[in-house]
C-alpha cells in the first residue's frame, strides 16, 4: 500500500525459497509544498490571503496576512452610481472610480485635498460628505482638505438637494433646487444676478 501525505503506507516481501511474507510499514510522505501565493492583500481594515497548494495531493493550505503598513493615512473612499474623486497628491491627480479600488494611501505629512465629480446619476443634486460621519464642508472652490496628520478616515458622499439641512431652496429664476458643488453654487450666483436685475427694471 503506497504511503500518501498524511497517511502511512505499507511494504511487503516475498521469501524466494518459501511463500512467507514479510510486511513493513512505510511512513506518511509528507506534503510538498508549494510557494506560498497572496490571494488579497491585507488593507487597514481587513486582513489579507495568503494561499500554498501541495504539488502531490492538491491539498491548499491558507493563512491571513495582517496589515503592516501605516493605519493613520489610508482614506477610504466610498463610491456611490456614476461618481467619482480627484485626489491630489503632490504633482499627482488620482482619480477613485466605483470600479477601482475606492482607496488612497497616503504617506506624506501635508493635508490631502479633493474633488467630486457627480455624473448623470446625480443630475440636479448636491452631496454632504462625511468624513467618519461627521460632515466635512468644503472649501472655498467646491474641493475638501484632510487635515494632516488624519488617522484612518472614510469618506462617504450621499445625495441631497442641497448640502445644508433643512427645506431645500428653490430658485427664484429657474424655479429648480441647484445642487451645492461648485458648478452648482456658480449658476445659483448668476440667476441671482438675472433675478435681481428682471426685478430691478420690471
Amino acid at each position: 500500500l503506497a504511503p500518501t501525505c498524511t497517511e502511512a503506507g505499507t511494504e511487503s516481501r516475498v521469501c524466494s525459497r518459501c511463500p512467507e511474507t514479510e510486511t513493513r510499514p512505510v511512513n506518511a510522505l509528507g506534503h510538498s509544498w508549494g510557494a506560498w501565493v497572496t490571494v488579497t492583500d491585507p488593507t487597514p481594515e481587513t486582513a489579507g490571503l495568503k494561499r500554498r497548494v501541495c504539488a502531490r495531493c492538491g491539498e491548499v493550505e491558507e493563512q491571513s496576512v495582517p496589515y503592516s503598513g501605516e493605519r493613520n493615512k489610508a482614506i477610504q473612499f466610498v463610491v456611490g452610481g456614476d461618481m467619482y474623486y480627484i485626489v491630489h497628491m503632490g504633482d499627482v491627480d488620482y482619480y477613485v472610480y466605483s470600479k477601482s479600488t475606492p482607496a488612497v494611501y497616503w504617506y506624506g505629512e501635508s493635508s490631502l485635498t479633493f474633488e467630486i465629480v457627480l455624473g448623470s446619476t446625480w443630475s440636479g443634486d448636491g452631496v454632504i460628505v462625511s468624513l467618519n460621519g461627521k460632515e466635512l464642508k468644503p472649501n472655498a472652490d467646491g474641493s475638501y482638505t484632510i487635515p494632516a496628520g488624519t488617522e484612518y478616515v472614510k469618506i462617504n458622499c450621499d445625495p441631497v438637494a442641497t448640502a445644508t439641512s433643512g427645506t431645500p431652496s428653490v430658485c427664484g429664476y429657474c424655479g429648480q433646487v441647484h445642487g451645492n458643488n461648485l458648478w452648482g453654487r456658480i449658476i445659483a450666483i448668476f440667476h441671482m444676478i438675472f433675478l435681481f436685475f428682471r426685478n430691478l427694471f420690471k
